[in-house]
């Protein structure tokens, strides 16, 4: 398996955001917000957004450490953390300080004990490790898990993809780490099988579903090539209909079958929507322009959302009507955090980056360079995808 497998060539001219994946943010992100607002009728909503995020931040930040190799020999790991934080901490920091202040204030939600634990494993990304650990976590910020899972896979993974590019076998090396994801996440639920939802905030639960999506990024045109086929168009119709079945499956996050089939399940079906809505012109997607706007927002919608539904079930208590004023309040909040703080940090993180090219940093061999080129390199950068654009594309 060579590892410089040509990204799909859908990747959109310019540079820009990719529509096609704002859409598929904004459902993701509307799932989220269905399982908060009523978790008796969308009891797998949850588990199969935050995979379809999971599986897209690996599609997304291999293809861009990838192209990186491809076109420069290197990898600049300062710019590309550098840019992660300025895409992800800013808007992270509002929430905790609102949940921070708002908690020692009024302890609306019985949490005022653990504010200082739950500030510490929320800005060190160890949310995820919050049960390991022994530290106890509010449930106001327990969502953050997710983003712990994320930023430790950003930290490693583009030293194991730089490793990987220096003997030419990147997908090689997803493969095999694929299959020790797997055996790892089997004997940990056979381990914790009498009570599955210890297995919920685990990164072991969910490292294969990132490495789909990192196989999606290597290897998406061979896909794309199926389901131009007659046969392959049903697939993505029939990817769609398996995530929503998959969001009526009660407490799915209690069930043992969730973490070994279900979550590898629902990114793969994410994978096919990926390069689906990828090969999609744009004219069809205006259909689904409310999802593409809500995906232009969901970093901040996912922050918010779990919070401002637990500061209202506090208040007022539960029910339909509390759920919708969750979902209004939490988009409310996450244009706010869009205009007035996230888009400002990306002009100045595009500022940053633009008009440098290429700066040194962990070198490729040129070997690993020529096998990449082999892949179609050259057709990326003229697609617009360059890694001097690194963090246009936002993850969450």
């Amino acid at each position: 398996m060579n590892g410089a497998a040509a990204v799909p060539r859908a990747a959109p001219a310019g540079g820009g955001r990719r529509p096609g994946l704002d859409v598929l943010r904004g459902f993701a992100v509307l799932l989220v917000l269905l399982r908060h607002a009523a978790p008796e009728t969308f009891g797998g909503a949850g588990i199969v957004g935050v995979v379809v995020f999971f599986c897209l931040s690996g599609y997304l930040i291999t293809g861009i450490l990838v192209r990186e190799v491809r076109t420069t020999g290197h990898l600049a790991l300062r710019r590309f953390y550098r840019n992660r934080a300025l895409r992800l901490l800013p808007a992270l920091a509002l929430v905790v300080t609102a949940f921070a202040v708002v908690e020692v204030a009024t302890d609306v939600l019985g949490d005022r004990a653990v504010v200082l634990p739950t500030v510490l494993l929320a800005v060190t990304y160890t949310s995820d490790l919050s049960l390991v650990l022994g530290v106890p976590i509010s449930e106001g910020l327990g969502h953050l898990w997710t983003l712990a899972v994320e930023e430790q896979f950003y930290l490693v993974w583009p030293l194991l993809v730089l490793a990987a590019a220096r003997r030419g076998r990147t997908g090689l090396v997803v493969g095999a780490l694929a299959c020790v994801a797997l055996v790892v996440q089997w004997a940990t639920v056979a381990v914790a099988h009498r009570d599955a939802s210890v297995l919920y905030t685990l990164p072991t639960s969910w490292a294969v579903t990132l490495l789909v999506g990192a196989a999606t990024a290597l290897h998406g045109e061979r896909l794309a090539r199926v389901l131009r086929t007659p046969a392959g168009a049903v697939l993505p119709v029939l990817s769609a209909a398996l995530l929503l079945g998959a969001c009526l499956v009660p407490d799915a996050k209690a069930l043992a079958a969730t973490y070994v089939v279900g979550a590898p399940a629902v990114a793969l079906c994410t994978s096919v929507l990926v390069v689906a809505l990828q090969e999609a012109p744009a004219a069809p997607l205006r259909w689904a322009e409310p999802l593409r706007l809500l995906g232009l927002i969901s970093y901040g919608a996912y922050l918010w959302n779990f919070l401002v539904v637990g500061w209202l079930a506090a208040v007022v208590g539960t029910g339909a009507a509390v759920g919708v004023a969750g979902i209004a309040a939490t988009v409310a909040l996450a244009v706010v955090s869009w205009f007035a703080l996230e888009r400002p940090v990306l002009r100045w993180k595009e500022r940053l980056d633009g008009g440098r090219g290429s700066r040194p940093g962990l070198p490729a061999p040129r070997a690993a360079v020529r096998a990449a080129a082999r892949g179609g390199g050259a057709r990326d950068v003229r697609d617009g995808d360059a890694p001097a654009r690194e963090g246009r594309e936002p993850v969450g």
